[in-house]
């Protein structure tokens, strides 16, 4: 076994000379050197998609094109828009502006509704980072309109493939990529060290001296908050990210959002950046709108810390939020507890600040692996969110409902590249229709069990 050691602030050479000794003694081997040094990064050569895509950037970049970032809602997407856009510019584009979408009007996903809001800027290339690959009448609608699009994902698809320019997405038929466990904000990353590699070649004056690892913080960040696998090539990706914010060379927004979580970026850990940090860069997405978060981390130092404060303001809320429907799902669930068997499923709303949350549950009895939190005897099911328009906007569904979701449904085009993971408004029908699925199969559940 060989550990990585490192000086902490305060710490001396004799102190950590001591340590090395006391390991060795145990037979544990010392390196002060990175165990997952940034040269031993998987290269991107395997990565299906990649060629063309970085050629139709390369293209864009020498013609100034008009591109536009669109991402996703959540931290790991905020940060692959911010990475595009500090990174296209470091290339040498001009005109590169990015679009978020408010979760609440638009869903998620590249959809014909978001096109129509995107052609207003009059883009020449839509990139789509964090989602997009199972946006298949979104892309249409944006071909349609004479627009290019490239396709950056790392969710799983469907069935086939959006008809983009170009798709990058390790988990997509035929990658031979090894890194599948890539976030988002990993995949981007790719693209951008493709592209500037073809650009090398292009025009190597200049473009050489480009050096994109300055956008690690982002992609440390966007990694460790969408808690993907940290295999080999990920560690890589986190740990230079990790040690460019101890060195204090994060970007602005970031070391604001350090600072108001009451950290000390010289001893930040990975724990530290997944659960205090990133989860105020989501409160933006959850409750208000990505741009938000986008904003603050490609803000000046003058503006980061306004930024981060209302970021900070936005995370306290939604705890509160969160800690209300927690409760009173404890206390709808113990009230089915105490009804009879034949009572013990339904559907139970939760109510706050104008959305409602649908509570899909069943007795653990008859459904013992299904993962729950609220109680030793029942375990949520099924958790939906509705406007006040009645549409459903997410829903997040447990294991049960995988027999359900087969290709062909009505809903199945509604997945987001996650599994059990319904992600776009759909029709109150569908609802219906999963309301008497679940019913049926409690029902037969209830009876081969007695």
């Amino acid at each position: 076994m060989t550990i990585e050691l490192i000086r902490r602030p305060g710490q001396t050479a004799t102190d950590l000379a001591s340590l090395e000794t006391l390991l060795s003694v145990r037979g544990i081997a010392v390196s002060t050197q990175p165990l997952y040094a940034l040269a031993g990064l998987v290269p991107p050569d395997t990565m299906k998609g990649l060629d063309p895509a970085a050629s139709l950037l390369v293209t864009a970049i020498q013609q100034q094109s008009r591109i536009l970032i669109i991402g996703d809602y959540d931290a790991d997407g905020a940060t692959s828009v911010a990475l595009m856009i500090e990174g296209l510019r470091l290339l040498g584009a001009r005109h590169v502006e990015y679009l978020v979408p408010n979760r609440f009007e638009y869903g998620y996903g590249l959809s014909p509704e978001l096109v129509d809001l995107a052609l207003t800027q009059r883009p020449d290339l839509i990139i789509t980072v964090d989602q997009g690959i199972v946006s298949f009448e979104g892309v249409a609608a944006a071909k349609a309109a004479g627009v290019r699009v490239i396709v950056t994902d790392h969710h799983l698809p469907g069935q086939g493939l959006p008809a983009a320019d170009a798709i990058v997405n390790p988990n997509q038929n035929g990658c031979e990529f090894p890194s599948k466990a890539l976030a988002g904000v990993g995949v981007a990353f790719y693209l951008l060290i493709k592209t500037r590699t073809l650009l090398v070649a292009a025009l190597p004056e200049g473009t050489d001296r480009i050096n994109l690892a300055q956008l690690l913080d982002l992609v440390a960040l966007g990694t460790v908050a969408d808690l993907v696998p940290l295999d080999e090539n990920n560690r890589r990706l986190v740990q230079s990210g990790i040690k460019r914010i101890r060195a204090g060379r994060a970007r602005p927004g970031i070391q604001a959002l350090i600072e108001i979580s009451g950290l000390d970026h010289r001893v930040l850990t990975t724990t530290q950046l997944a659960f205090n940090v990133a989860p105020r860069l989501n409160a933006a997405g959850r409750l208000e709108d990505m741009s938000l978060g986008v904003a603050c981390l490609l803000a000046t130092p003058e503006a980061a810390q306004a930024s981060a404060a209302r970021l900070d303001e936005l995370n306290r809320t939604r705890r509160e939020i969160e800690q209300s429907m927690q409760a009173q799902a404890a206390e709808l669930l113990l009230a089915v507890d105490r009804a009879s068997d034949s009572a013990r499923f339904g559907i139970s709303p939760l109510i706050r600040d104008g959305m409602r949350a649908l509570l899909v549950f069943w007795p653990r009895a008859y459904a013992p692996n299904v993962p729950g939190r609220y109680s030793p005897l029942l375990r949520p099911q099924m958790g939906c969110l509705k406007d006040l328009a009645g549409r459903l906007r997410g829903c997040n569904c447990g294991i049960y409902w995988q027999r359900w979701m087969q290709p062909g449904r009505v809903c199945y085009k509604n997945l987001g590249g996650m599994r059990w993971r319904l992600v776009s408004p759909f029709a109150k029908k569908i609802f219906l229709s999963l309301q008497r699925y679940l019913t049926c199969t409690l029902k037969r559940t209830c009876q081969a069990a007695t």
